[in-house]
């Protein structure tokens, strides 16, 4: 997942949003990049967000890579499309915004933690 355009200003408070995770014995996991569980109910830092950075869609412009969370279910929602279908939606809470921005026309918030607060049915 990378960002398609980034803000030129990233506000930097944390809040709520929501998460595509995949389930392994019933606990969230990332699905992407690293497998990285995140039980419900406990903050989890990103491992690779202090080391790496990835180029968005224009060439020699970076921010640092985390969580990407969507800011609104239906962003999510239209993100997903019609694939994705064997993942679950879960809200999370966020803390330490990294960089903001959209990808896929959907507004996104990239964290370094992330807490996931419950699965959205």
């Amino acid at each position: 997942m990378c960002l398609d355009t980034l803000d030129k200003k990233t506000r930097k408070r944390g809040g709520f949003g929501y998460k595509l995770l995949s389930k392994c014995d019933g606990e969230p996991h990332t699905f992407i990049q690293k497998f990285v569980a995140l039980p419900i109910g406990k903050w989890v830092s990103d491992p690779s967000s202090e080391t790496r950075y990835v180029e968005y869609s224009y060439p020699n412009q970076y921010y640092p890579t985390g969580f990407h969370i969507f800011s609104t279910l239906e962003d999510l929602k239209r993100w997903r499309g019609s694939s994705w279908y064997n993942l679950s939606i879960f809200r999370v809470q966020f803390k330490e915004v990294i960089a903001s921005g959209y990808q896929y026309k959907c507004r996104t918030i990239v964290a370094r933690k992330v807490k996931v607060i419950e699965e959205v049915v």
